[in-house]
Protein backbone atom coordinates (compact mmCIF):
# COMPACT_ATOMS: atom_id res chain seq x y z
CA UNK A 1 0.00 0.00 0.00
CA UNK A 2 1.31 3.54 -1.03
CA UNK A 3 0.03 7.24 0.35
CA UNK A 4 0.49 10.35 -1.47
CA UNK A 5 -1.33 13.80 0.01
CA UNK A 6 -3.23 11.52 2.23
CA UNK A 7 -4.92 9.06 -0.31
CA UNK A 8 -3.48 5.71 -0.14
CA UNK A 9 -2.92 3.66 -2.91
CA UNK A 10 -3.91 -0.39 -2.86
CA UNK A 11 -1.44 -2.47 -5.23
CA UNK A 12 0.14 -5.72 -4.74
CA UNK A 13 2.40 -4.49 -8.10
CA UNK A 14 6.11 -4.16 -7.85
CA UNK A 15 5.84 -1.42 -10.98
CA UNK A 16 3.60 0.49 -8.83
CA UNK A 17 5.66 0.47 -5.73
CA UNK A 18 9.05 1.79 -7.19
CA UNK A 19 6.65 3.98 -8.97
CA UNK A 20 4.98 5.32 -5.81
CA UNK A 21 9.06 5.49 -4.09
CA UNK A 22 9.95 7.33 -7.22
CA UNK A 23 7.13 9.69 -6.93
CA UNK A 24 7.84 10.03 -2.97
CA UNK A 25 11.83 10.81 -3.71
CA UNK A 26 11.02 13.63 -6.35
CA UNK A 27 8.78 15.49 -3.87
CA UNK A 28 11.10 14.88 -1.26
CA UNK A 29 13.83 16.66 -3.57
CA UNK A 30 11.10 19.71 -4.51
CA UNK A 31 10.83 20.07 -1.07
CA UNK A 32 14.43 20.19 -0.52
CA UNK A 33 15.03 22.41 -3.52
CA UNK A 34 12.56 24.96 -2.21
CA UNK A 35 13.79 25.10 1.31
CA UNK A 36 17.47 25.29 0.23
CA UNK A 37 16.18 28.41 -1.93
CA UNK A 38 14.88 30.13 1.68
CA UNK A 39 17.46 29.25 3.77
CA UNK A 40 19.54 31.96 2.53
CA UNK A 41 16.68 34.19 3.26
CA UNK A 42 16.04 33.03 6.38
CA UNK A 43 19.80 33.11 7.25
CA UNK A 44 20.05 37.01 6.22
CA UNK A 45 16.95 37.34 9.00
CA UNK A 46 18.61 35.59 11.66
CA UNK A 47 22.05 37.75 11.03
CA UNK A 48 20.12 40.88 10.85
CA UNK A 49 18.41 39.77 14.61
CA UNK A 50 15.13 38.17 13.39
CA UNK A 51 15.21 34.59 14.73
CA UNK A 52 11.70 33.77 14.25
CA UNK A 53 12.46 31.44 11.31
CA UNK A 54 14.93 29.43 14.39
CA UNK A 55 11.51 29.10 16.53
CA UNK A 56 10.06 25.09 16.69
CA UNK A 57 6.29 26.73 16.14
CA UNK A 58 4.01 25.72 13.09
CA UNK A 59 3.17 29.00 13.01
CA UNK A 60 6.43 30.20 12.15
CA UNK A 61 8.11 30.03 8.78
CA UNK A 62 9.71 27.63 8.53
CA UNK A 63 7.87 25.93 11.60
CA UNK A 64 8.77 22.38 12.67
CA UNK A 65 10.43 21.71 9.33
CA UNK A 66 14.06 20.75 9.31
CA UNK A 67 16.20 22.98 7.20
CA UNK A 68 19.26 24.47 8.79
CA UNK A 69 21.31 21.14 7.20
CA UNK A 70 21.02 22.80 4.02
CA UNK A 71 23.08 25.91 5.27
CA UNK A 72 26.99 25.70 5.23
CA UNK A 73 27.79 25.27 8.91
CA UNK A 74 31.02 27.96 8.56
CA UNK A 75 28.69 30.72 6.90
CA UNK A 76 26.26 30.13 10.30
CA UNK A 77 28.58 29.93 12.75
CA UNK A 78 30.16 33.73 11.51
CA UNK A 79 26.72 34.91 12.80
CA UNK A 80 26.83 32.62 15.92
CA UNK A 81 30.50 34.35 16.35
CA UNK A 82 30.51 37.88 16.92
CA UNK A 83 34.40 38.68 17.71
CA UNK A 84 34.99 35.37 19.16
CA UNK A 85 31.72 35.71 21.49
CA UNK A 86 29.10 33.99 21.03
CA UNK A 87 25.87 35.45 20.05
CA UNK A 88 23.85 34.82 23.30
CA UNK A 89 20.20 35.94 21.33
CA UNK A 90 21.44 33.29 18.39
CA UNK A 91 22.45 30.33 21.08
CA UNK A 92 19.15 30.95 22.82
CA UNK A 93 17.18 30.67 20.04
CA UNK A 94 18.99 27.36 18.83
CA UNK A 95 18.91 25.78 22.32
CA UNK A 96 15.09 26.36 22.09
CA UNK A 97 14.39 25.23 18.85
CA UNK A 98 15.51 21.92 19.31
CA UNK A 99 14.62 21.58 23.24
CA UNK A 100 10.80 21.69 21.17
CA UNK A 101 12.02 19.13 19.57
CA UNK A 102 10.89 16.05 22.00
CA UNK A 103 10.01 13.61 18.78
CA UNK A 104 13.20 14.00 16.84
CA UNK A 105 11.69 15.56 13.98
CA UNK A 106 14.99 17.65 13.41
CA UNK A 107 17.16 15.06 12.97
CA UNK A 108 18.33 15.67 9.72
CA UNK A 109 19.74 18.71 11.25
CA UNK A 110 22.39 16.86 13.75
CA UNK A 111 25.32 15.94 11.60
CA UNK A 112 24.70 19.84 11.05
CA UNK A 113 25.13 20.81 14.39
CA UNK A 114 28.11 18.49 14.58
CA UNK A 115 29.99 20.59 12.19
CA UNK A 116 28.75 23.93 13.37
CA UNK A 117 30.58 22.62 16.80
CA UNK A 118 33.26 21.76 14.85
CA UNK A 119 34.05 25.29 13.48
CA UNK A 120 33.33 26.88 16.68
CA UNK A 121 35.95 24.81 18.64
CA UNK A 122 38.05 25.38 15.50
CA UNK A 123 37.41 29.33 15.68
CA UNK A 124 38.13 29.07 19.38
CA UNK A 125 41.35 27.47 18.87
CA UNK A 126 42.43 30.31 16.93
CA UNK A 127 41.81 32.96 19.02
CA UNK A 128 44.69 34.68 21.42
CA UNK A 129 44.48 33.86 24.85
CA UNK A 130 42.93 36.79 27.22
Amino acid sequence: MASHGGYLYRSANVVFEEAAEQVRDHLDNRQADSLRGKAGEWVADIANGNLDTLAFKAENLPGRRPWLHLVDAGAFARILLTDGCIRRSVADALESRYAGDGEGELEPEWTWLDQLEEVIDAEALRLPFP
